[in-house]
């Protein structure tokens, strides 16, 4: 009898344990580093690849800017590993008003090998941004982020 109200007490515990695993958040996060780097950015934007990034497949769904925030959306492949973004600016913008700024980004999977399909906002504040940009011209500017896995994959706030 003593065992039976056991059972009767561990299955729920058990049950919940096992639930709360099914439900937990996604494994894996995503990183995201800002290079600054002119050299870097004209061999990317000439099409020489470059052995410092890695190109680990993945998707821009979405660009925004929200206040003085780049937010990038991107699915992936993954949630076993923490994943890492390098996104490329060129050091000098182009006198214009508002800024037209087309940027690249990189993903590596830092060797996932898992397959569950990721969806994950990668964020940048601008106010750390060293190109000096006011408030105004990050609120109205373009940014164009292309894909360094699949350059056809481009996708722009405006």
């Amino acid at each position: 009898m003593k065992g039976f109200f056991l059972t009767l007490i561990f299955i729920p515990l058990f049950w919940y344990g096992c639930e709360s695993k099914i439900n937990a958040p996604e494994v894996g996060n995503a990183d995201l580093r800002v290079n600054y780097s002119q050299k870097l950015y004209d061999d990317i934007a000439a099409g020489k690849v470059s052995d410092t990034l890695s190109t680990d497949l993945f998707t821009i769904k979405e660009v925004s800017i929200m206040d003085t925030t780049l937010l990038i959306k991107v699915s992936y492949s993954g949630g076993c590993n923490d994943h890492t973004f390098d996104l490329v600016w060129p050091e000098i913008i182009t006198q214009q008003y508002p800024p037209d700024i087309t940027v690249y980004l990189y993903h590596d999977s830092n060797g996932d090998s898992c397959e569950a399909l990721l969806t994950k906002t990668l964020a940048y504040d601008f106010s750390d941004c060293p190109l000096g940009l006011s408030k105004e011209a990050i609120q109205l500017m373009r940014i164009t982020v292309v894909n360094g896995s699949n350059p056809e994959n481009t996708v722009s706030n405006k």
